[in-house]
């Protein structure tokens, strides 16, 4: 089986989200070219929310404006994230393919310890995490706490990811963090003194595990031999079809990924 390797660049958030997807969409069709594995960057620190999360709950909008941090909607479920220093990866396909086989659970364990054996490579040896998949009652963000089947340092979280399943096809996507920047990650979701103590000591960034600098090309280099495996494809660099180009624009001109910043208001801080 042949797939796609997508490598972008530093993309602006709401494409990011629409060419995430847009590929979805297109594997829904049962178009060619999937599985697709895809690695892009952030034009600037950006703070996505779950699907079903309520802004004013998960993120404290006026100081995001003030920060100058952009808000998006996932398209997957899960907490806030703040995407700054890191490498985003998604894996696109077919439902009853690698790696969507079985329960989500069991995919999201796959593609974990894919990426578990790529990071070896880099030199971080990083734990599968067994936590719950199950999201806490608070507004927390992802990176407070380790679900099951993600990856840790020590107990800190590296690596969270999210998932979307349709009827014939799946979206799985993460956030890879090169540094972590729990202050700047509790400002955006308005966490109180407690939480954000917490933050700092539940997340890590590989270049602080390393102790060096590392490359988004490196990293994805390391990355792809494993994940080619896990999909069970060979993998060649590709990009977007056009008709996913048009998804795409389609979906930014629905609006589909905004977060309204009007009237913004401090969230709550969370107990």
């Amino acid at each position: 089986m042949t797939g796609r390797l997508i490598v972008h660049g530093t993309e602006p958030p709401l494409e990011n989200m629409a060419m995430d997807e847009a590929l979805l969409r297109s594997c829904e069709a049962g178009r060619e070219g999937f599985p697709a594995l895809r690695f892009y960057r952030w034009a600037q620190p950006t703070l996505s929310l779950g699907a079903k999360e309520k802004p004013e709950a998960a993120a404290d909008l006026e100081a995001c404006r003030r920060a100058g941090i952009a808000l998006v909607r996932r398209p997957t479920g899960g907490r806030a994230v703040l995407h700054s220093s890191e490498l985003t990866y998604s894996v696109v396909a077919p439902l009853g393919r690698p790696p969507f086989v079985g329960s989500v659970v069991a995919s999201y364990r796959r593609i974990a310890e894919a990426m578990r054996r790529g990071l070896a490579a880099a030199g971080a040896e990083l734990e599968l995490t067994a936590g719950s998949r199950r999201a806490p009652r608070s507004h927390l963000p992802c990176f407070a706490a380790p679900s099951r089947c993600e990856l840790a340092w020590r107990g800190r979280k590296v690596v969270g990811s999210a998932q979307r399943r349709l009827r014939a096809s799946a979206l799985q996507h993460g956030s890879i963090l090169l540094r972590s920047d729990a202050e700047a990650l509790a400002l955006a979701t308005g966490a109180a003194p407690k939480a954000r103590a917490r933050l700092a000591s539940a997340m890590v960034g590989l270049e602080e595990v390393l102790g060096r600098q590392l490359t988004h090309e490196e990293l994805v280099a390391c990355l792809v031999p494993p994940m080619a495996e896990v999909l069970g494809a060979e993998l060649t660099e590709a990009d977007l079809t056009g008709e996913e180009r048009r998804i795409a624009v389609g979906l930014l001109d629905s609006g589909r990924f905004e977060v309204p910043m009007e009237n913004a208001q401090t969230a709550d801080s969370p107990a």
